[in-house]
């Protein structure tokens, strides 16, 4: 009796022996790279709240940059809900899938709860959407849906453009556009200006006398016939004294050519002249 009861003690330590390698190898594959790696974690809303009632199952996965290549690795069961209404994700990479210093990022379907943008973000620090595996142990990491905070790169794009506006103006403002009217002058000095190109030439009054206006007539002292006032000399003509009744002095208008009188007119071809008297006979009455 003695020595069965010591063979099967030997037996049962044999047994646990076995058992607790077994367990050892499992735990030791578990925390070596070639092994799986566990990334889980609970997911809040984009502003950090509890995601509410009815979202179990949406969808949660993993994608991890290894050897310069990004994998997938999805939560089978989705978002779980525990006791304290918390939705956690569990994400499993296998071995061989994973190193140490890789990248990962976490997916979640936000769209359930109002959240657009599956891309993640830390909710211990909302400015970081990727994280490193930095051991070997599984590692949790709670995460809040949405993507990266945008409001400081908003933030710097808007002064970037206020700043180009205020260049913009400060080059624009001291241009002073060409002022294209006319400078008053004295009226008794100046009657008119002439403008070259840009550059305003007066003319001085004493050069010049204002031509009448077009309604004003003027009557030939001499003759009592119509007169004609000559710009270029700024006096009045008469063409029938040919001359400048108020200024005799004053040259010759320009040469017109003036039809001849009606007495001058050579007669017409089919006009023949009048005959000549006959002479009177010496024996006539």
């Amino acid at each position: 009796m003695r020595e069965r009861r010591i063979i099967t003690r030997c037996i049962i330590v044999i047994l646990l022996v076995m058992v607790l390698g077994v367990l050892g190898i499992v735990n030791v594959a578990a925390d070596e790279p070639g092994g799986p790696h566990v990334i889980s974690g609970i997911v809040y809303t984009s502003d950090g709240k509890n995601l509410g009632d009815g979202h179990e199952g949406a969808y949660a996965a993993v994608i991890i940059e290894h050897n310069g290549a990004k994998s997938t690795y999805e939560d089978p069961n989705g978002l779980d809900r525990d006791a304290e209404d918390n939705y956690w994700y569990v994400v499993t990479i296998p071995a061989g899938g994973w190193d140490i210093d890789d990248t990962y990022w976490v997916w979640v379907d936000g769209t359930g709860w109002g959240d657009e943008n599956f891309t993640c973000r830390g909710d211990d620090d909302p400015d970081v959407n990727s994280w490193q595996i930095e051991s070997l142990e599984s590692e949790r990491r709670d995460v809040r849906t949405g993507d990266y905070n945008f409001k400081p790169l908003i933030a710097i794009i808007f002064a970037i453009v206020l700043a180009v506006v205020g260049i913009i103006v400060g080059i624009l403002r001291p241009l002073k556009i060409p002022f294209s009217g006319r400078p008053q002058q004295p009226a008794d000095l100046v009657e008119e200006q002439t403008i070259v190109g840009e550059a305003i030439i007066p003319e001085p009054l004493a050069e010049k006398e204002a031509a009448p206006a077009a309604e004003e007539e003027r009557i030939c002292p001499t003759c009592g016939g119509k007169m004609e006032f000559i710009p270029e000399y700024g006096s009045w003509y008469c063409y029938t004294c040919k001359k400048y009744p108020d200024e005799e002095e004053a040259p010759p208008p320009p040469e017109e050519e003036l039809p001849p009188p009606e007495d001058e007119l050579p007669p017409p071809e089919d006009e023949l002249p009048p005959p000549e008297e006959e002479p009177k006979s010496e024996g006539g009455a």
